[in-house]
């Protein structure tokens, strides 16, 4: 039931891509807001003229900067410029984020002691929410946010904190709210696995240096009302 459960998580998670690809607002969303920025990273800018908080967000941006991209005849059929390859690679990313996030669920609901249909149904009714549905495979970085939370919680319930703290370093690197997984792991494992906050505080420390060390130019204030401009 796990496997056919994370094929089934994998094949729904697919689904989201076309829309992410196709939507008619697509340069308006492109560059504006936060998703100009992650764009901006995927290009290459320097991280110092990012918006800050953005500019620690480079988890995603970069790992869609290495997608493969389809052969041209792929692109000149489909008609896929060059924003739509960007919205394409970004989808390929968080699409996997997406179907990642179910399958830590499921193995977290099960921790819990769950059975395996509620579980599996967990999984599904969070790929089923209207959040995963608009933006599951947009150019967020929120999917792999979501991931490293539902593994941090996972390997929490397992009493296995080392490895929880080593994905909450990772994943602050994604975005900063997966910090919320401190307090939620403490709430929702059970007693004898909760979290050591010793040690699950020692992995802000990459983060936080980072930060400091991206603290000098602040770049443009942050304003997501703004667009891209040029």
């Amino acid at each position: 039931l796990a496997a056919a459960a994370t094929l089934q998580y994998l094949a729904l998670a697919v689904t989201l891509a076309y829309p992410a690809i196709s939507r008619s607002d697509q340069n308006k969303e492109l560059y504006s807001g936060d998703t100009s920025q992650y764009v901006e990273i995927y290009q290459g800018r320097p991280l110092q003229e990012i918006w800050s908080p953005v500019r620690t967000r480079v988890v995603v941006p970069w790992l869609a900067s290495y997608m493969p991209v389809p052969p041209a005849t792929v692109l000149a059929k489909y008609h896929l410029d060059e924003d739509k390859l960007i919205c394409f690679r970004f989808a390929l990313v968080n699409l996997l984020g997406t179907a990642a996030t179910a399958c830590f669920l499921y193995l977290f609901m099960r921790g819990l002691r769950f059975g395996q249909v509620e579980a599996a149904l967990g999984g599904l009714l969070y790929l089923l929410s209207h959040e995963v549905v608009v933006n599951g495979a947009s150019v967020f970085v929120d999917p792999w946010a979501y991931a490293a939370i539902a593994a941090s919680l996972w390997l929490s319930s397992k009493g296995r904190p080392l490895a929880s703290a080593l994905v909450i370093a990772a994943g602050l690197f994604v975005k900063e709210t997966v910090v919320v997984v401190l307090p939620l792991a403490w709430l929702l494992c059970p007693a004898g696995r909760r979290p050591r906050f010793g040690l699950q505080g020692l992995a802000l420390l990459p983060y936080l240096a980072f930060r400091i060390a991206l603290a000098g130019p602040p770049g443009k204030v942050y304003n997501w009302q703004v667009p891209l401009q040029g």
